[in-house]
């Protein structure tokens, strides 16, 4: 068991090498199974750990006493599993879980002395009279008691708004009523709620206030209908005094700085800091947020920049132990900085979980792995690449190979993120790049126009453009590929999940002698299906449908793959969840009644208590072995890489 390898663990400095080389590529349940061991948070008082494991197949809560060594788990998932926990005082945990796909989590708490779990708020779509559902805003760190959320209490159950919830009776009290246009709130180290962002038509507005009892004031203001998500500002905290607001701000290279921003005075100070290698990945904050202490930067978010000197050097001794190709992150720490959890991960790591224990005698201990079965050396480098798309647009992406491919053609898959819009691929480890390099295929990871991280124009070149230069930018990724003497031409893949999953399908019926398959995860079919719960409950969502998206009923014809299904010539497969609230299951039934219409050849698969994503360990473990038939059987990878560059 996990937990006896913890106790012997304790007090042992552990050599830092990777495991000898294992023969055998890892089965496909090593890449996706549920982490041995994830999200692990210190206590305040230094005491415990919590973190989250497998228990009979669910990731429940498990706490470490690091006085007495013992380990137990304290919450056995039930419906689904666990995936969120953070301390809430030295005696509290709180913890939710999304058991249906419906992306509504519940949220509970479990007083760790008494082991006994107050429940705190029910699914958030549960839409009945009664429901008392909520959606966590802010973990309010600095009070014990208190977590701030939106959402509707029981007693008026069809008035939302903003509330605190008390977590030893669950009581709430609301402090702002229902606010569609607002979709992001932020309280002071007083709890006070000083900071928001809404939605004015195409425009998102930051403002803060130096007080509750004075009105709101702009901050900053863009353009574009990107919503706040993908505003070039953004908000990390406020400062130990409570007077001034730390915020990034992005210029149009998309390189971030840092800056307080004083509300009373309503002035922005000079930077605190400068990002020169794109943006700025993390900002740290003290425990409690009320101090700055650093930030991470770089294209890969690897770089840091620590304000506070025992920080500085406490940082320098985690990466002198480490090989310089992995990162290191600091996760968690006590209230007084003695303890620490750290994070060792990179592209060729899964992640290994460390304790590290200031108090008397230094101790460095491995608290686990989050996937022991995959050694380092069965997984392949991701390298950055950048080609040119039609328009001259330069486009940055990774491209990851499987053994043996240097100097020889190899199939390929093209996996186009989700989002799509702000969201990009970056380096590190990531199970679906590994396990398809681990099968024989290159995979190619384009950051196309309308992703984030490369400024707000960039971002704002995908406006409107689903199905138009998003995918243009895809296409010539793969002539790309070919031209480099990569990629076998007669053996090219398209897949991805969400967005990617839509652009799969839009690669088939609009370039259809580009691929040799395409595998659609939970896509977009009918681009008129995605004005869903979020566009239609708020400003913000209103305005990203209307701006980012279009509604131009010729435009979102012309770009629905379903409408073009006549044209596949290749074999597809596809994937739904029965509860997913972003692309809803109608997305499938108009696109199989189609592909039955024109005798397509496809493969599907159907889950009915999964939502965009299957997040149960089963559910996803069975999609990738389909993928893994359904790739071996269509796009044929050979045993060995393919011919030489030079048969082209």
């Amino acid at each position: 068991m996990f937990y006896k390898r913890v106790l012997l663990w304790l007090g042992v400095i552990l050599p830092v090498v990777a495991g000898g080389r294992a023969a055998e590529r890892p089965p496909v349940d090593a890449f996706f199974q549920n982490p041995e061991i994830a999200s692990p948070v210190v206590s305040p008082d230094g005491k415990h750990i919590a973190f989250l494991s497998p228990v009979k197949d669910k990731m429940s809560v498990i706490l470490f006493d690091l006085t007495t060594g013992k380990v137990e788990p304290i919450v056995h998932a039930f419906d689904g599993d666990i995936t969120e926990i953070f301390w809430k005082g030295d005696d509290r945990i709180v913890f939710s879980a999304d058991p249906n796909g419906r992306e509504s989590r519940a949220i509970m708490v479990v007083h760790v002395s008494t082991k006994s779990i107050q429940f705190l708020a029910e699914n958030f779509r549960e839409n009945r009279p009664g429901a008392a559902f909520a959606s966590l805003v802010d973990h309010l760190p600095f009070d014990a008691t208190h977590i701030l959320v939106y959402g509707r209490a029981a007693a008026d159950s069809w008035h939302e708004g903003l509330f605190t919830i008390n977590l030893l009776t669950a009581e709430r009290n609301r402090i702002y009523g229902d606010d569609p246009e607002t979709s992001h709130w932020a309280a002071d180290g007083n709890g006070e709620v000083r900071y928001r962002t809404r939605q004015d038509g195409d425009r998102t507005i930051h403002e803060g206030r130096a007080d509750r009892s004075n009105s709101w004031i702009p901050i900053a203001e863009c353009g574009g209908g990107i919503g706040a998500d993908n505003s070039p500002v953004r908000y990390h905290g406020f400062s130990a005094d409570n007077h001034t607001i730390y915020l990034t701000k992005a210029d149009d290279e998309g390189r971030d700085a840092l800056y307080a921003y004083d509300p009373k005075a309503r002035q922005w100070g000079a930077p605190l800091f400068q990002s020169e290698l794109g943006g700025i990945a993390a900002v740290r904050l003290s425990w409690d947020h009320s101090r700055l202490e650093g930030v991470d930067y770089g294209p890969d978010g690897r770089k840091e920049k620590w304000f506070d000197p025992r920080l500085t050097k406490i940082a320098g001794i985690l990466r002198a132990a480490f090989p310089a190709k992995f990162a290191v992150t600091i996760l968690s720490s006590d209230r007084n900085e003695n303890v620490f959890t750290v994070v060792v991960h990179g592209d060729l790591n899964p992640g290994e979980y460390y304790l590290l224990d200031l108090r008397g005698k230094a101790q460095f201990v491995q608290l686990g792995k989050r996937y022991p079965r995959i050694s380092p050396d069965q997984l392949q480098p991701m390298t950055p690449i950048e080609y040119r798309a039609r328009d001259g647009l330069l486009i940055h992406g990774f491209l990851t190979l499987p053994a043996g491919a240097a100097g020889k053609r190899v199939p390929l898959v093209i996996n186009p993120h989700g989002g799509p819009y702000g969201i990009w691929d970056t380096w590190g480890y990531n199970p679906e790049v590994q396990f398809l390099a681990s099968r024989g295929y290159a995979v190619l990871q384009p950051n196309y126009r309308g992703s984030g991280g490369y400024g707000e124009g960039f971002l704002l070149a995908g406006r409107r453009e689903w199905g138009g230069k998003m995918q243009d930018d895809l296409t010539d990724a793969v002539k790309w590929a070919v031209d480099q003497g990569i990629a076998d031409p007669a053996r090219v893949c398209i897949y991805g999940a969400s967005y990617g999953g839509y652009a799969a399908l839009a690669g088939a019926v609009f370039t259809p002698d580009l691929y040799r398959c395409a595998v659609n995860y939970v896509g977009v079919s009918d681009l008129s299906l995605i004005s869903n719960w979020q566009h239609e409950e708020n400003e913000e969502g209103k305005a990203f449908y209307h701006n980012i998206v279009g509604d131009d009923k010729e435009i979102i014809k012309a770009r629905s793959p379903v409408n073009f299904v006549s044209r596949i010539k290749i074999p597809t497969l596809h994937a739904y969840g029965e509860n997913d609230p972003r692309v809803v299951i109608k997305n499938w039934h108009e696109l199989e009644r189609e592909l039955k219409k024109y005798q397509k050849t496809y493969e599907y698969i159907h889950e009915d208590n999964e939502g965009h994503g299957f997040k149960n360990e089963k559910a996803r473990i069975n999609f990738y072995q389909h993928l893994e038939a359904f790739l071996d059987k269509y796009l044929a990878p050979a045993t060995s890489p393919s011919e030489p560059v030079s048969a082209r």
